[in-house]
């Protein structure tokens, strides 16, 4: 959230180890770094280390996992696999974070969400596993496999079906699909957001309350994607009278509208100060475990910006960040790198 690389954590980690050698939490933050940097050997050794320390820990089945995605082990594979499918919601959402991200197996996080998808009769975790499966089609340049993943999704459960919907639609360096538009503009038109009964499910419980702030948000992404610019400022003057600037998600979400809506102007420096005074003060789980919480495209839009005003060394800061804690960052991998090879 500040532009600078989850990397950054290996010294402090490693003087935690130093001052107690068995910390759990700090190996498998170490193991992540290692897997951010590149490092596999390293990550595959600490991934050990974390299972000898503690074999049953509430860690050690998503460290086994990323292990056997990460080496091929079939039979490994196949163990995690069995073991998951009767684990907690939560330690199944942590093991295909980690594989989606660090084991270089994309194929394999699909074949995760997949299987759970086998097993579970909630709707709620059946709409998030198509979720999370739409976001890995589209890292991997599948569009329609994606589409087909939200439709299922909205048909069990409609707000996330829908919101997930249009924030993939407005995904920032994307060809926009104007068809997919017009539909989500009348779909978010007709949808009252405020009547979305609260969850209870811990992950979708997120958004309670949030959906109308959300709606008015990708309405005006919506409309600066089709070039109704009009529309697009109308609907971002309603999102900045409905949210306190206080550095919470609604706040976040006006102010990369407004800024984004500054940009299509050429106020660049002006779109940069937008960002800059509205800075996100949000609980660290909620932007690994929600889509719009982690604000991957506002991140983006700050890279981008810095990149147009000619502040190469700091834009280079935010796409490197990108795509380092959350799933739902996984679209905006080859984007980041290619800027980042751009930038040298």
């Amino acid at each position: 959230m500040r532009g600078r690389s989850a990397a950054e954590a290996r010294t402090p980690f490693q003087r935690v180890l130093m001052l107690e050698p068995d910390h759990l939490a700090a190996m498998v933050h170490l193991a992540r770094v290692a897997a951010i940097e590149g490092r596999r050997d390293e990550m595959l050794e600490l991934v050990g280390r974390v299972l000898r320390t503690s074999p049953e820990a509430d860690q050690a089945l998503a460290m086994r996992a990323l292990r056997a995605y990460a080496v091929g082990d079939a039979a490994g594979i196949q163990a995690v696999n069995t073991e998951l499918r009767s684990a907690r919601a939560i330690t199944v959402a942590s093991a295909f974070a980690d594989v989606a991200l660090y084991s270089g197996n994309l194929e394999g996080a699909e074949m995760l969400a997949r299987g759970f998808i086998e097993v579970v009769r909630s709707p709620e975790l059946r709409a998030l596993c198509h979720i999370q499966l739409a976001h890995l089609a589209l890292a991997q340049g599948n569009a329609g496999q994606a589409q087909e993943e939200l439709r299922r999704a909205q048909a069990l459960d409609q707000a996330w079906g829908l919101e997930t919907r249009g924030l993939l639609a407005t995904l920032p360096f994307a060809a926009p699909d104007a068809a997919e538009l017009d539909r989500l503009r009348r779909d978010l038109a007709a949808w009252d957001a405020a009547a979305v009964p609260p969850s209870s499910f811990a992950i979708f419980a997120m958004h309670n309350d949030l959906h109308p702030t959300i709606r008015e948000y990708l309405q005006g992404m919506v409309s600066l994607r089709l070039g109704d610019l009009a529309a697009a400022r109308a609907h971002a003057g309603t999102l900045s009278a409905m949210v306190p600037r206080d550095g919470a998600l609604g706040d976040c979400l006006a102010s990369e509208l407004d800024a984004a809506l500054a940009r299509e102007d050429g106020r660049t420096a002006e779109a940069l100060a937008i960002l800059d005074r509205a800075r996100p003060r949000l609980w660290f789980q909620l932007t690994v475990a929600s889509p719009f919480f982690c604000l991957t495209s506002r991140r983006f839009l700050q890279a981008e910006l810095l990149r147009e005003a000619g502040r190469t060394e700091e834009a280079a800061g935010w796409y490197g960040s990108l795509v380092q804690r959350s799933p739902y960052e996984l679209v905006y991998r080859a984007v980041a790198c290619d800027r980042l090879v751009q930038l040298g």
